[in-house]
């Protein structure tokens, strides 16, 4: 099989079509979002443009390049395309979307909370730290209050409002995959591994052997992958959801997106790695 090509060049002109996207509001010719669940998605997308543009900036490094900042950064891309399609995915009932949507603002308080008493911040007369903390009670009494929440078990309910996760999942929600289940968790543990100072991700780096299935140009070519094909859904739901901004884009630009979300490059990197190695080892068996 033929080595895998390293995708930089469709990984730069997907950060380019993404800034196609970014609007303010104060931009002439602005179309407001006309619904809740637009306006969440227009406050969730430039972060996705930071994440690309310092995946880039990391690749580009003129002295070594940093692989555990890369497998962060790529890790936060992953991270907010979930995020994205958690709360704004096109399967997602409005009754869903309040429901979430309140249960991620009602955590931020709650981390908010925490983490200004821990700096010690905590004193109710600091005004900082009591605002956040009425906003919390105030997030806290409309989600009892919720339909949804009203719809789940008592064991469920307490698990929701003990404000220690901004997500619930129930046995019957789908999530948006860009990836398969079983690789997209592969990639998110080397990633955590590399990330964190763990014996794998200090190894890979020390010991680069091409025989290893998981080395740094390994972890080079999926941090690419990833970030192509998680970018790039990402894109293409937000030019769903904001159908007027996506106007900016050329029937060029939609339909490149389009092919960027497959993920066949990373199945036939694995296919590569399996007949490579065994290459590899039969040519040192015969010495």
């Amino acid at each position: 099989m033929e080595e895998p090509v390293y995708r930089i060049e469709e990984l730069k002109r997907i950060k380019s079509i993404a800034r196609k996207l970014l609007v303010k509001r104060k931009d002439e010719g602005y179309k407001h979002p006309s619904t809740p669940r637009a306006v969440i998605a227009e406050l969730l997308y430039p972060k996705l443009l930071l994440h690309l543009e310092s995946v880039l900036v990391l690749m580009e490094s003129e002295t070594r390049i940093d692989f555990a900042a890369l497998a962060s950064v790529s890790r936060m891309i992953m991270e907010h395309h979930n995020v994205y399609y958690y709360l704004c995915g096109r399967g997602v009932t409005n009754h869903m979307f309040e429901f979430r949507y309140l249960l991620y603002d009602f955590h931020g308080s709650h981390e908010t909370s925490r983490i200004l008493r821990r700096l010690g911040f905590g004193d109710r007369e600091d005004n900082h730290f009591g605002y956040f903390s009425g906003i919390k009670e105030w997030l806290e009494n409309r989600l009892i209050e919720d339909p949804y929440f009203l719809s789940l078990n008592q064991k469920e309910k307490r698990r929701v409002i003990t404000g220690k996760s901004a997500f619930f999942f129930s046995g019957d929600d789908k999530k948006h995959e860009a990836i398969p289940a079983n690789i997209e968790s592969g990639i998110y543990k080397l990633f955590s591994n590399s990330t964190h100072s763990y014996s794998l991700g200090v190894d890979m780096v020390l010991d680069g052997s091409e025989l290893r299935h998981i080395n740094t140009m390994s972890l080079l070519f999926l941090v690419i992958e990833t970030c192509i094909v998680f970018a790039s859904s990402m894109i293409k739901g937000y030019c769903t959801m904001r159908w007027k901004i996506a106007q900016n884009l050329s029937e060029n630009d939609k339909n490149f997106i389009k092919t960027m979300t497959t993920s066949h490059s990373i199945g036939e990197w694995v296919e590569f790695r399996k007949s490579f190695r065994a290459q590899q080892l039969r040519k040192t068996t015969n010495c």
